[in-house]
């Protein structure tokens, strides 16, 4: 990702006023830089601290029970163990392990 998408677009991160590709930025502006991210009641730094945390909330509530991703790895699982058990449902067009021959015929 490049600065511009970083600052503009999704709003968490702060550009210096002097480009470094056009000068050494002061050690006195990435101080002051630092110190509005840091500091808890300044609006912009209070802005950027929560569209960053937004992504790890999401991930975490994914990852909870009855959450997305908790979902969809559950079925994969219990899908993968009803197969190993024998016990995967039929579907039209699917076959079980035992109508596959190992010669690659096939019992329909």
């Amino acid at each position: 990702m490049n600065a511009a998408m970083l600052t503009e677009e999704l709003g968490v991160a702060m550009r210096p006023k002097i480009a470094p590709t056009k000068g050494i930025v002061a050690r006195e502006e990435i101080e002051m830089m630092v110190r509005k991210v840091i500091i808890a009641d300044n609006l912009e730094g209070k802005a950027i601290r929560t569209k960053v945390k937004e992504p790890q909330n999401n991930g975490k509530k994914a990852w909870t029970e009855g959450g997305s991703s908790f979902n969809a790895l559950s079925s994969i699982g219990k899908a993968m163990g009803d197969e190993l058990a024998g016990t995967a449902p039929q579907t039209e067009g699917s076959m079980s392990h035992h109508q596959m021959h190992a010669n690659g015929t096939m019992n329909l």
